[in-house]
């Protein structure tokens, strides 16, 4: 049984969530990103693809860095929501989706 539609659904529902929360409140529910991180570590654990639990957090660490370093335009929540996308997806498709959103953003921002 592939499992990628779950773990996409839930990314989904949650980031778009998180979007709305965030445009409307300029902050983002500090229970609802632990949550989804929770959850995304127990899910990893359950389904056994824990093998890279550690580098999924990769990503996330290097926005939320770049959060501090950049005095916070970009906002340290936004390295705690993708720690949470690399413990549902994996480090690759987490890597793939900020690739594409950095993408779009450029495209949009014309």
């Amino acid at each position: 049984m592939d499992i990628l539609p779950v773990q996409d659904a839930v990314s989904l529902v949650i980031l778009f969530l998180l979007s709305l929360e965030d445009i409307s409140r300029k902050h983002i529910s500090s229970l609802l990103v632990i949550s989804y991180m929770a959850a995304g570590f127990i899910f990893s654990l359950v389904t056994c693809e824990n093998s890279g639990i550690m580098y999924s957090f990769i990503p996330g660490i290097i926005m939320f860095l770049c959060s501090i370093a950049f005095e916070e335009d970009i906002g340290p929540g936004d390295g705690l929501v993708l720690m949470g996308l690399g413990l549902w997806t994996g480090t690759i498709r987490c890597l793939i989706s900020v690739i594409a959103s950095f993408f779009l953003l450029s495209v949009f921002s014309l």
